[in-house]
């Protein structure tokens, strides 16, 4: 399976017919379709460490808010048990990664990547799976198709 590793709001394009048009596929590669699944939670639930910004982009910026659009995303998605039940997990990986990957592509002298890296993204992304991390249970039903 091909994944798009990077399903996030600034890689869409709302259609006139109100459908999203997913763009910037430079970083697709084969992988697990959970991590593409993992990526779009983190990014439209959203699952944010910074509930500022959550409440200034949905306007409830509150855990339950979260985790309901978290609900909607997998029920959507529709998931089977097995992958429902690994999703917090895999979303928090999809976290890390996204720092390390940050990282080593700054490293490598990639002036974009530095200068995320500079702004401090690899660290929100670390802070996103610590929220994550916190609010499990909270959070954890919704993958289940309970909110």
């Amino acid at each position: 399976m091909v994944a798009n590793h990077d399903v996030a709001p600034y890689n869409a394009i709302r259609r006139p017919d109100g459908g999203l048009t997913v763009i910037d596929w430079d970083f697709c590669a084969p992988g697990d379709p959970m991590e593409d699944l993992a990526f779009t939670c983190w990014s439209w639930a959203p699952l944010w460490s910074d509930r500022t910004a959550v409440r200034h982009v949905f306007g409830d910026g509150s855990v339950e808010a979260s985790a309901v659009r978290l609900g909607a995303l997998v029920g959507a998605y529709d998931p089977d048990p097995e992958d429902r039940s690994r999703l917090l997990p895999a979303i928090q990986t999809i976290m890390d990664a996204h720092a390390k990957g940050l990282e080593r592509l700054a490293a490598q002298g990639d002036p974009a990547f530095a200068k995320l890296f500079e702004s401090g993204v690899a660290d929100s992304a670390r802070r996103d799976a610590a929220w994550v991390s916190d609010n499990e249970a909270a959070l954890s039903a919704a993958p289940r198709g309970v909110t």
